[in-house]
């Protein structure tokens, strides 16, 4: 069984905090631009990719 007692470094929860922000923000850019892209072939890319 393993040990959960284990602690994070500071490099891993800054590689998991960089991790989160830049998918977060990746989302909010997607949801974004699929409110404002007009061609319609664009924006099946766009809604694939937020999928």
């Amino acid at each position: 069984m393993p040990d959960n007692n284990e602690r994070l470094t500071s490099s891993e929860i800054s590689n998991l905090w960089t991790h989160y922000i830049r998918e977060t923000m990746q989302i909010c850019v997607t949801k974004y631009f699929l409110q404002i892209i007009k061609d319609p072939e664009i924006h099946k890319i766009y809604t694939l990719a937020l999928e």
